[in-house]
């Protein structure tokens, strides 16, 4: 089951983080309201790099990733009580 959590209109969405387990070619956020259409599509990031392990220091890279958002919740087009969702969708490398 998706996560979920209440919001205001008045409140900002300020940033997604993630981890990926693979590398994207494309990275984008998509806000939809309840019956599915796009409220708000950001721009496209490119080349976005994977979690690896980095043995030469020993540390986890690019864990944690933050997209920024920086939008007010009623910004969106949304009310007191509606359901809206926001997404952040990564195609892989080679894909059409």
């Amino acid at each position: 089951m998706p996560e979920r959590t209440a919001v205001q209109s008045t409140d900002t969405l300020y940033a997604y983080n993630f981890t990926l387990i693979r590398s994207a070619e494309v990275l984008a956020l998509v806000v939809t309201d309840s019956s599915g259409s796009i409220l708000y599509q950001d721009e496209l990031i490119r080349n976005v790099p994977a979690s690896f392990y980095y043995s030469y220091t020993g540390e986890w890279q690019y864990t944690g990733q933050n997209y920024p958002i920086g939008k007010i919740v009623r910004s969106l087009g949304m009310a007191e009580n509606e359901q809206f969702t926001v997404s952040l969708v990564a195609l892989p490398p080679g894909t059409p």
